[in-house]
């Protein structure tokens, strides 16, 4: 008797044949050990993630691999949280709509990836070099990277009122902005207080200012104090307004989830095992929107630190992370 031989089901590869983006073929054939490792942990939750995720993911990863990894490591963070996504094909609008909904305290909760690029223009973020120039050391180039953070969430804020519109969605459900600042940060370090997210959404720019006074004794005392700038110029001297959740305007988004955390520096490549509340707390920030028409419920990701204010008179409080303090 001759034995027919197991079948076996073809797993669907995420990468497509053809023509890509450099760093999209990079790690689709895995010109080095760290695109091995990202591509074969993509490879790995993709089957778990298309499910929530739109059909055109994979085709245009060839020319925005970052912006289309960013909403599957999303994805995947997100269910190793145990946060309840719901399929693509259980929305009432499969084709259209934000990138994922879940469901959360028994209410729609519509979460909207982005992840903003340095830019080309006058206002780019400039590739972070040796730090000294011919007047001596750069500063960092934090108004441009508020441009882009600013920038990206407009769009975001434009996108919601489009899905509305459209029936896609309804003003009394909730509304996340998942912004991933990896691109736009080019690897500058954050040396302000705060994760420049914040800064951007609840604050505007940060600037320090140190005093030195003597008391009675002759003690040399420092204090640092901080502004903040809430409009700052383009080079095109056009003002661009910062502090974006103190703007009613903006009330459709419950909060902006943020991440700096790339495809070759994220948990999947530091032998850590993705998903769970530990990895997101690692990687992620929430900063709350003080106006916003339908709060964040306190159940949703409950371990992720969390940034808001409460707006007085006089100014506001900003509430912050224990670790921050």
């Amino acid at each position: 008797m001759t034995r027919k031989p197991a079948s076996s089901k073809t797993v669907e590869s995420f990468f497509l044949a053809g023509k890509g983006s450099v760093e999209y073929f990079a790690v689709r054939e895995g010109r080095n050990q760290l695109c091995v490792s990202v591509r074969d942990f993509i490879e790995g939750v993709w089957p778990l993630c298309k499910q929530y995720l739109d059909l055109d993911v994979r085709t245009d990863a060839r020319e925005n691999f970052h912006q289309r990894w960013w909403e599957i490591y999303l994805t995947y963070s997100l269910l190793g949280a145990s946060v309840q996504l719901v399929g693509r094909k259980f929305r009432q609008s499969k084709e259209g709509g934000p990138d994922l909904l879940a469901r959360v305290a028994e209410e729609n909760l519509w979460i909207e990836a982005v992840a903003p690029m340095a830019g080309t223009a006058a206002d780019a973020v400039r590739s972070s070099g040796p730090p000294k120039g011919p007047k001596g050391p750069k500063p960092f180039p934090e108004k441009e990277i508020m441009l882009r953070f600013q920038q990206a969430f407009s769009t975001k804020v434009s996108a919601h009122a489009k899905y509305v519109e459209k029936g896609w969605i309804s003003p009394s459900e909730g509304y996340i902005v998942a912004l991933n600042g990896a691109l736009a940060e080019r690897g500058y370090p954050c040396w302000q207080r705060f994760p420049r997210i914040v800064s951007a959404l609840l604050l505007g720019l940060e600037t320090e200012r140190v005093v030195v006074e003597f008391d009675e004794t002759g003690s040399r005392i420092r204090e640092s104090l901080y502004d903040y700038e809430p409009e700052i110029k383009k080079k095109s001297s056009a003002p661009v307004g910062l502090a974006a959740f103190r703007d009613r305007s903006n009330s459709c988004v419950s909060a902006v989830l943020y991440s700096v955390s790339d495809a070759y520096s994220s948990s999947s490549n530091n032998s850590v095992k993705p998903g769970g509340n530990d990895q997101m707390a690692r990687e992620f920030v929430l900063v709350l929107n003080p106006y916003s028409q339908v709060p964040l419920p306190p159940c949703f990701l409950p371990a992720i630190p969390r940034y808001w204010v409460e707006l007085q008179d006089d100014g506001l409080i900003l509430h912050t992370p224990p670790h921050t303090r």
